[in-house]
């Protein structure tokens, strides 16, 4: 079955019928001019029809070279480049508070969905975690699959409520290290930490230490104003204990920042874009994630521009000789 590679430029084809129109034109008038000036029969391999239709085949091979036909089979192999990020997202209590509008954590998410989109043909995945770490989706270069599992996130589909980093660190360890490397080849690997700060669970160092070994970039972004804001709760808990003041803390972030040689960001009502993360991701090296074969039909046109060449050559011989 022959495919067209350059059928856009199908357009061009209307040109060979006024093209054909005038050779037949030049070729008539030649014709008179030669008739009315020499002597026929004194001149050799005088063949006007011959050379008119060696001439018209030749432009009209020549435009279906331009539509590149193709058949046959032109496969490769294509290495894909780009990052594996996993977004590690805290989705403990404290993340409803509304010193962001409309929350914390609904902020994070609208944010974090442009930041996908600029990041579409990289491997993403999401890992969220209170005192725990939940794979929300794992490595995918499905960006539209991330944003619809990142949408339904939320802070009460989980029974723990409290924020241990080191839960959520060691569950990207843990997905990092059951993750198979390219043909053994190092890879662009992070993870963007986003947490309003607060941490009740173990110290995280060592955790960071061998994420920095095993060549994960951890990129830490506090989430939430300095003056904080009451986490919401029902009214009997309310009752029971109090309204909560969480506050963010973005020593937490640039701690982790100072520790891994990466960048702390931060998410606040002064500053209500991801922007710079979304640019800062985009400059961290791209390498092989992935290999595909790509099927292709061989674009065949040398053989229709080449016989078109030859049947111009060809006409030339035709040109009347004097015997």
């Amino acid at each position: 079955m022959i495919e067209w590679a350059n059928f856009q430029d199908i357009y061009w084809l209307a040109a060979i019928p006024c093209i054909l129109l005038m050779l037949l034109i030049i070729q008539h008038r030649s014709e008179k001019v030669f008739h009315t000036w020499f002597n026929k029969n004194q001149y050799g391999k005088h063949h006007p029809v011959l050379k008119y239709f060696l001439l018209a085949g030749g432009v009209s091979l020549s435009g279906l070279a331009l539509l590149g036909p193709a058949w046959g089979n032109n496969n490769r192999t294509v290495n894909i480049m780009g990052r594996e990020i996993y977004f590690l997202l805290d989705v403990s209590a404290s993340m409803n508070c509304k010193d962001l509008a409309p929350s914390r954590l609904e902020k994070v998410k609208s944010e974090l969905r442009k930041v996908i989109r600029d990041m579409r043909g990289d491997k993403m995945g999401l890992i969220v975690y209170t005192s725990q770490g939940f794979v929300q989706c794992p490595l995918t270069t499905d960006a539209r699959m991330v944003e619809m599992l990142l949408k339904v996130v939320q802070t009460n589909q989980f029974s723990n409520t409290g924020t241990d980093l080191r839960a959520g660190l060691s569950k990207c360890l843990e997905r990092f290290s059951a993750e198979p490397r390219f043909q053994g080849k190092k890879l662009s690997r992070a993870v963007v930490l986003l947490t309003d700060g607060e941490d009740f669970g173990d110290k995280y160092t060592s955790v960071l230490l061998r994420l920095k070994q095993q060549g994960v970039s951890v990129i830490p972004v506090s989430v939430g104003s300095p003056g904080g804001a009451p986490v919401p709760v029902s009214s009997d808990e309310n009752a029971n204990l109090g309204t909560a003041i969480s506050k963010v803390n973005p020593q937490t972030a640039l701690d982790i920042a100072k520790q891994t040689g990466q960048q702390a960001f931060a998410l606040s009502s002064s500053n209500s874009s991801l922007s710079a993360l979304s640019q800062y991701l985009q400059n961290l090296p791209a390498t092989v994630v992935d290999e595909q074969e790509e099927k292709n039909a061989a674009n065949q046109y040398q053989w229709f521009l080449g016989l078109a060449i030859l049947m111009g050559f060809s006409a030339l011989y035709f040109i009347p000789v004097r015997r």
